[in-house]
């Protein structure tokens, strides 16, 4: 082992140097406090993210962070997730590490969720890949990517619902001359994690420049990093899965005196018996994980799940303009997206048997020991790891696809105006292998009674100890391909102008005024196995679908009041209005009034008070019912999954134990087999929209004796009320309520709402239902601090030797609260890890040719929830850059988590971190080259 390790860090090294000395390492800052001034180019072209008023002189009022089409070619990613998830004010969210979803990548603003954070292409919606009207960042087409401008602070009053968080807006090149080519591929130093990159973009101006046509394609590949290869990831540290691949038998009910030890072993304690290996005896249930010396019972699942899910994607762009005129140019765009990941899960846990005491293929001491129980011919729950079968496997298609139509022009004295309409589709395929069927199970279980042969062709199968399944027995048990289908639609329309209505001694008052349609629709439908909840190893799911529309008029007013006075070199005030009418939660209004002072040309003081909102998605509204698993802690337990003793439970927690069906744990103890619970989430069509209000507030410096540097602080204070959650704030809100209730009585206990969610299984394994409801409220504050210096070394006395960069984006969150907790500074199971500080620094060179950059990322200390362990601050740096050859050639690379640091380890994550705040890559290295020919 240390030969291979050793040999193994010797080809990461050498891999290291031959990237660091192929390629000249340089690139600006990633992201700056305004965003950059687009390239000269006709008014109507212009986009700036959070207007809809296009005037040259505005200067937004929202703190807006830009990044550069630059450094999305220098994260050494194929995908812009790792880029904006290195943003301090964006919560990482669903990206490439989350193996157990639907293969989406999010973004989220100040951790409201993905779904808060709206998404544009070109200041358009895209067409989401969820009900949840989450965006897929895999469908942005990164070729014709320009730059991406994020806008943090409420924007529903100019663009809607979704924007309570904020709008991150994706700017593409829409008049792309020329051929341009890219390819690049990527490793990490383990020879895992490979990357690799190719796309194209072709344009071309036709009838005298009236028109403009720009085709684009690309396709890249992401590879797995499995759990199993990374140190620490490959063994659970929570205690692994107590369905085991020797099969188990629920002791709920077995013994009638369970203190006394008859069965149970030391202590009395333990609540099931698992098979010995050779599946012919019983032994008390040891709670523990497989050692090198002794084989324990419980299952270790972390090795066979993928920390980074494997990706393929294909993207294509068209876009078109032709001028019909001098004042009226149509254009269109379609975007056309497919992507499949892969994800892996270990296989299949059988959590539902249903075992006969009378099965022939029973061993006689189980049967010995169920004939004891006090009523020897009921059945018995029994739990298995169906090892045989192979990891679960999903594989996830989304094909995406939006178009977009118009006229815009321009009239009068600086008028603009634009309609347009855009219809888009993405479609969601979900392959599932590595199921079995529950029916065929269970009637073999039960030792095929009569009518089970008839309907299942019943095989009797020995599930009693580790590998005892034949080919046949899997064969018959075996279910693959099975297929749930999502389908999301949204058809939209769109008319606006914008321009000023009078003239001021300070400028133009302006105005932009307009109107919109939406309608979005969703459909999803499971497989018919797992509809009717047949399919084991994944949960049940019932079919929704539904629908919703709205009507919009929105109005936007900039006035510049006073300029070029004594402490007021420019003083402008804005205000912006939304009226919406949803045919799912009627009437909403929005709005935002705010404006800037500049006192001194190198001062700009700024301030935005807006009320956003957001209307809930057809999902939440309509979702049919979905079985997933979720950590809890169980009050009535004395023992915890890992074995460890738990404090005895309180007289009133254990009387709502005995009105749950079990016995007293103060006497009869507990042990809480696995640490996760079934919950049952459902929709509901009576939700509430969510209202947030939003105050920003803060300083931008440009100081002109220091020419390239700018500075900025930001203020940011947001309230979301009504917020759409799982009701109690989820299932350990509602374990928390209900314990905590102090019911006495059955009848008590039935009225009690949160009770009203809870019960248990036969085995004792608390179950729960969990509709959706506005049932709280989220507080979030601080600050943003950025600072950007540019500074050319012929000031040094250098000459034309290039500029020094030096950037760096701070985040500082205050307080994150919710049901009366904060949660800053916490790794928690609810909320993952919210970090006090997140900071950036980018040092680097450039010139026209080549350059050098480093980057340091810092994640702040936390406490992790159930140790209450510290975690220390973690610092990463990325080296990266690039070199132009001639003027069509252009080579990139570099090398992310320069010195290699891991991930801390953090127990109550499923894969012994968070790997959503964490790298858990490791070293990486890319290289990639350009071309581009021009006419």
């Amino acid at each position: 082992m240390m030969i291979a390790r050793t040999v193994d860090q010797r080809r990461g090294w050498a891999i290291f140097l031959s990237a660091a000395s192929a390629v000249a390492l340089a690139t600006p800052a990633v992201a700056q406090e305004e965003a950059p001034a687009p390239a000269a180019t006709a008014a109507s072209d212009i986009v700036v993210t959070g207007t809809r008023v296009r005037d040259p002189n505005l200067k937004s009022s929202s703190p807006v962070t830009a990044v550069t089409n630059q450094a999305l070619l220098l994260s050494g990613s194929p995908t812009v997730d790792r880029l904006l998830n290195n943003l301090p004010q964006i919560a990482p969210s669903q990206n490439a590490t989350s193996n157990r979803g639907d293969g989406i990548v999010s973004v989220d603003l100040r951790k409201l969720g993905p779904s808060r954070t709206l998404v544009l292409v070109n200041g358009r919606r895209m067409v989401p890949s969820s009900g949840l009207g989450i965006v897929d960042l895999n469908s942005i087409p990164s070729a014709l990517l320009e730059r991406v401008e994020v806008v943090t602070g409420g924007a529903s009053a100019v663009y809607g619902s979704d924007a309570l968080a904020g709008v991150v807006n994706f700017i593409l090149d829409k008049k792309y001359e020329g051929l341009g080519l890219r390819a690049e591929t990527g490793v990490s130093d383990r020879g895992d994690g490979t990357n690799r990159l190719i796309e194209g973009t072709l344009g071309a101006s036709f009838d005298d420049g009236r028109g403009n046509v720009v085709l684009s394609a690309g396709f890249s590949r992401r590879g797995e990093i499995r759990a199993a290869d990374r140190k620490g990831f490959g063994v659970s540290i929570n205690g692994g899965s107590a369905t085991a691949p020797a099969g188990r038998i629920d002791n709920i009910g077995l013994n009638p005196n369970p203190t006394a030890g008859s069965f149970l072993g030391t202590g009395g304690t333990a609540r099931d018996y698992a098979f010995t290996a050779d599946g012919n005896g019983i032994r008390g249930f040891i709670n523990s994980l497989p050692t090198a010396t002794t084989p324990g019972d419980r299952y270790n699942f972390s090795n066979k799940e993928f920390l980074q899910i494997p990706l393929e994607r294909l993207s294509m762009a068209a876009l078109g303009s032709y001028e019909l005129n001098s004042s009226i140019e149509a254009f269109a765009e379609t975007y056309f997206t497919h992507n499949e990941v892969n994800m892996r899960q270990g296989e299949s846990p059988l959590t539902a048997g249903t075992l006969s005491p009378t099965n022939p293929l029973l061993p006689q001491v189980a049967r010995d020991m169920l004939a004891a129980r006090p009523d020897p011919t009921a059945n018995a729950s029994f739990q298995r790891r169906l090892t045989e079968l192979g990891p679960r496997l999903q594989t996830v298609t989304t094909d995406a696809l939006q178009i977009n139509a118009g006229l815009r022009g321009e009239f009068g004295r600086d008028w603009q105006w634009e309609v347009y309409y855009g219809y888009g589709r993405s479609e969601q395929t979900r392959v599932i292998r590595g199921g079995a069927s529950q029916s065929r199970i269970n009637a073999s279980l039960l030792g095929c009674p009569a009518g089970t042969v008839a309907a299942f062709g019943c095989r009797l199968i020995d599930f009693f100890g580790p590998n005892s399944l034949t080919a046949a027995d899997v064969a018959y048990i075996s279910v693959d391909n099975a297929k749930d289908k999502t389908v999301f639609t949204r058809n939209a329309a769109s008319a606006s102008i914008t321009g000023p209505i009078f003239e001021l001694p300070a400028g133009a008052v302006s105005v932009a005024v307009g109107a919109e349609y939406r309608k979005d629709s969703f459909r999803y439908q499971p497989d018919d196995i797992r509809r009717r909840g047949d399919l084991a190893g994944f949960y049940p799911s019932l079919p929704t679908a539904g629908s919703y529309d709205v009507k919009e008029l929105f109005g936007e007013l900039v006035v510049p009041v006073l300029a070029d006075l004594p402490g007021i070199h420019r003083l402008t005030l804005e205000a912006g209005a939304r009226y919406a009418d949803y045919s799912s939660v009627g009437r909403v209004f929005t709005f935002k009034a705010g404006g800037s002072w500049e006192p001194i040309a190198d001062l700009r003081l700024r301030g935005l008070y807006q009320r956003a909102t957001r209307a809930p998605s057809v999902f939440e509204l309509f979702q049919g019912g979905d079985i997933a698993a979720q950590t809890f802690s169980d009050p009535c337990a004395t023992v915890a999954p890992t074995g460890a003793a738990r404090p005895t439970p309180t007289a009133a927690v254990a009387t709502i134990c005995q009105l749950q069906g079990l016995a007293d744990p103060r006497t009869a103890g507990f042990t809480q087999i696995i640490s996760t619970l079934d919950v049952n989430s459902i929709g509901n069509p009576k939700l509430r929209e969510e209202t947030s209000k939003t105050l920003t507030a803060g300083a931008v410096l440009t100081p002109r004796f220091a020419p390239g540097l700018s500075l900025s602080v930001d203020y940011y204070r947001i309230k979301v009320s009504d917020y759409i959650n799982r009701a109690f704030g989820g299932v350990n809100g509602v374990i928390a309520n209900c314990f905590a209730s102090g019911v006495t009585t059955a009848a008590a206990y039935a009225a009690q709402p949160a009770c009203q969610l809870l019960s248990r299984r036969i085995s004792g394994e608390l179950i729960a239902e969990l509709p959706l409801a506005n049932v709280q409220t989220l507080k979030t504050s601080g600050l943003d601090i950025q600072a950007n210096y540019a500074l050319p070394l012929e000031r040094l006395g250098l000459g034309d030797s290039g500029t020094i960069d030096l950037a760096g984006t701070a985040t500082y969150i205050r307080d994150y609260k919710t049901v009366g907790q904060d949660y800053v500074g916490r790794i928690s199971q609810n909320f993952g890890g919210i970090a006090k500080w997140r900071t950036s620094v980018d040092l680097g060179w450039r010139n026209d040719d080549a350059g050098v950059r480093l980057q340091w990322r810092r994640i702040g200390g936390m406490v992790e929830d159930i140790s209450q362990r510290h975690i220390p601050a973690v610092n990463y740096f990325d080296l990266n850059g690039r070199l132009e050859v001639g003027e069509r050639i252009e080579f990139y690379g570099g090398i992310n988590n320069l010195f290699d640091r891991k991930a801390p380890l953090v127990p109550n994550q499923i894969f012994n971190s968070d790997t959503q705040n964490y790298d858990i890559v490791g070293r990486y290295l890319f290289i990639g080259a350009k071309l581009r020919f021009r006419p």
